[in-house]
């Protein structure tokens, strides 16, 4: 390969790289773990008790990565939030180059030209297969060390280099940072018993022994932290936790079709292929038999461990869609290695013309990168430059919270919890939020998902805690945004593009819609975005989306006045029309469930009417979809919905009302013919909706009717146990699972 043009596609490498790691901070997890960091800053000690919500105050916390929110802490004093990225573009840099260095042991110092346009293709399937997870969160150090650990163990397996040594400072650090370090622990473990096997059966030159009292000392690394032998058993615990969480689609494992993304299949493809080129080569290299020899055999082939390794994190991958990346790092150099043997084998003379490629193709993706297209075309929420979205934070209702006193006896959500108690610190205290399980018990999220399910199980809690006031996300929780805003005990005093505010008592008036409050934005961050782009544009909203999430607030607690008012406001602006025929719609489905009479048939006309210009003018008009399900739904015409809410899911976000109501028309459905498919096809949906919704025993009891209907006992069982003692359940309905449980049971 030429040299300039080797050179060019280094650099695109690290542009590329940097600029999928400078993404504007929409994650929630960030301000929590900077409220921990100030405090442990200002007391100058380790957290080890839960200080951050009123609920679980004082409760043994086992904070593993106290050093990363320590360290983002003090990059904070000394720069700003929106410059955290900055640390994720470094270590994702980091992580390239030693994927890059452990593809290089494999080589040949003459195959340079193959390799070095293997590693441009292979680089930048890594790139789009784990951008997702480039989000300046801690588990980016797992990453980068995980790479380090293979790179290392790798390179002593050719050499016995000393270096193995580094991964005694290198666990010390992990340790301390993020809970993936158990990974490093596993990783050596199986290093060491494939060594000790060769060694007792007639490789008497490896050094076993050495690699014995490496791993002896990494456990003894692992203990060195603020919470010393505890941790060498709570990094195991974060299995259990995948299995239990299941409030965020990170959690989801391979049985769930929102597991299967880009990043998904790129990264099970190159498992295939490197997995199939090792295992073939292992038969290859060895005579099949079923005896001990064998056994001994294939213990002894080179590759063996590059199979144990890709296996092992093929397994964690599938466990939860969060881990698909560590399967891309393992995987990544081997098949860096087979692309550089293609290449050779077929035909060396292509490399010009796949050289001129993968420089274009890197080109085209860095501007699409930094031009937002990218993020926009994968359809996802993550969007390029060193901003703090003000959509995803609620800084407006943080400081009308300030402003009221309002700083303690707050009810806030699990999302929106982590910003409030950083803003507030060190008053503000969560009722739950974010650290999941680390503080939190399963029986306690059970209960809050309970309790924001309707306003008479929110109020229980409430006569427990007498709460002064309640923030809620408004695109969350609607049937509790329902209850409270047509309550007698809590009013609307606050409402931004972000959150709703109620506080108890007062009188109910009309509340003005506040503008969602820009982030504060640093010099530096700015020359930063320009130099990446020049024409680089700050995320300002537009007038006309506050004006949507104003009217579709009100259209949810059934102000249709409100809503009406805000949807005039949006009808004067010609580049949004496609809104302002959405919002008509819903407007005209809400008189229509207001209104009993027959005249209520011409609201679903002119709702059906509306829907239809707006997926016109816009075919990605997600809500637009929704609304002519509704419609199709209400006419009895299930098919119709069905296919229209299937667009809605596509052209939107996952929603909880879409799986029920589809699971709804699959089980009237059922009753037409075809019972066993229609059967079937509602129980997925249940299954997302119980996903979305864990515990709903509403849900659960629909689940447990449809698999009995299957005869699928060993699933019915579960839940039908799990409801019986229900009381929301009506005389009917407890008699049919009552009926089903002897069914399954005889």
């Amino acid at each position: 390969m030429n040299k300039l043009l080797e050179r060019i596609g280094w650099l695109l490498v690290a542009l590329v790289t940097v600029a999928f790691s400078l993404k504007n901070i929409i994650e929630p997890d960030v301000w929590w773990q900077l409220a921990a960091g100030d405090w442990m800053l200002k007391t100058h000690s380790v957290l080890t008790k839960d200080v951050l919500s009123f609920t679980f105050a004082g409760s043994i916390w086992i904070n593993i990565k106290w050093g990363y929110e320590l360290l983002i802490a003090m990059f904070v004093r000394l720069f700003s939030p929106e410059l955290l990225p900055l640390i994720q573009a470094l270590v994702s840099c980091m992580l390239v180059y030693i994927l890059i260095k452990t593809s290089r042991l494999f080589l040949d110092k003459e195959n340079r030209n193959s390799e070095t346009v293997a590693i441009l293709i292979g680089i930048i399937l890594f790139l789009i297969s784990s951008e997702y997870r480039m989000n300046t969160r801690p588990e980016m150090f797992s990453h980068l060390f995980t790479a380090a650990f293979i790179y290392i163990l790798t390179k002593y397996s050719i050499t016995e280099s000393k270096q193995i040594y580094w991964l005694i400072p290198i666990q010390l650090f992990w340790a301390n940072l993020h809970d993936g370090y158990v990974v490093g622990l596993v990783l050596t473990l199986m290093f060491m018993l494939v060594y000790w096997f060769r060694y007792m059966n007639g490789n008497k030159h490896l050094k076993p022994i050495q690699l014995s009292r490496v791993f002896l000392l990494l456990l003894i690394a692992t203990c060195i932290n603020p919470f010393g032998y505890h941790l060498l058993f709570k990094g195991f615990n974060i299995f259990n936790q995948i299995k239990e969480t299941k409030y965020t689609t990170e959690f989801l494992d391979y049985s769930s079709y929102l597991f299967w993304t880009k990043e998904s299949y790129i990264s099970v493809c190159v498992f295939g292929l490197v997995f199939l080129v090792y295992t073939f080569r292992l038969f290859r290299s060895t005579s099949p038999e079923l005896n001990w020899k064998y056994v001994v055999e294939v213990v002894q082939y080179e590759m063996i461990l590059p199979i144990l390794f890709i296996g092992a994190f093929m397994v964690l991958a599938l466990m939860a869609y969060r881990n698909v990346i560590f399967l891309a790092i393992v995987c990544i150099p081997h098949f860096i290695n087979i692309i550089v043997y293609l290449i050779n084998k077929f035909k060396t003379t292509i490399i010009p013309k796949l050289q001129a490629l993968m420089i274009g193709l890197y080109i085209v993706l860095f501007v699409g990168i930094v031009s937002q297209k990218y993020y926009e075309y994968t359809k996802s929420h993550n969007r390029f430059g060193l901003e703090v979205a003000s959509i995803n934070h609620p800084l407006a209702t943080a400081q009308y919270l300030q402003s009221k006193g309002l700083e303690e006896g707050v009810f806030s959500d699990y999302l929106n919890s982590s910003f409030l108690m950083y803003y507030m610190q060190p008053i503000f205290k969560s009722y739950i939020d974010l650290r999941d399980y680390e503080i939190f018990t399963p029986d306690f999220f059970n209960d809050y998902a309970t309790a924001v399910s309707s306003g008479e199980n929110f109020m229980k809690i409430d006569s427990a805690y007498h709460f002064k006031a309640i923030a809620l996300l408004t695109k969350q929780n609607s049937t509790l945004h329902q209850f409270l805003y047509n309550d007698s005990t809590f009013h609307l005093t606050h409402l931004d593009g972000v959150c709703a505010v109620y506080e108890r008592g007062g009188n109910k008036s009309v509340i003005p819609y506040t503008k969602s409050n820009a982030f504060p934005q640093s010099a530096l961050s700015n020359t930063i975005n320009k130099v990446m782009n020049p024409l680089y544009k700050n995320y300002n909203e537009d007038e006309a989306i506050e004006w949507q999430r104003a009217a579709e607030y009100f259209l949810n607690v059934g102000d249709v006045n409100q809503a009406h008012f805000y949807i005039d406001k949006i009808s004067m602006d010609a580049n949004h029309q496609d809104i302002a025929c959405e919002l008509r719609g819903t407007y005209y489905l809400n008189l229509f469930k207001s209104d009993t009479s027959v005249a209520s048939l011409g609201f679903l006309d002119s709702a059906s009417n509306q829907f239809m210009a707006s997926v016109k003018l816009n075919p990605k008009r997600s809500a637009s979809y929704f609304g002519l399900g509704l419609i199709n739904y209400n006419k009895q015409q299930y098919k119709s919905a069905i296919k229209y809410w299937e667009s809605s899911l596509t052209n939107g976000d996952n929603n909880l009302q879409i799986h029920l109501y589809v699971a709804d028309c699959f089980e009237k459905l059922a009753a037409d013919g075809n019972t066993k498919a229609n059967y079937q096809a509602e129980v997925e949906h249940l299954l997302e909706a119980n996903r979305l919704n864990p515990n709903n025993p509403f849900i659960e009891t629909d689940l447990g009717f449809t698999y009995a209907r299957l005869r699928q006992c060993d699933k019915a069982i579960p839940y039908l146990l799990k409801i019986q003692n229900f009381e929301g359940l009506s005389k009917e309905d407890q008699d049919l699972a009552k009926q089903f449980l002897r069914d399954c049971q005889n």
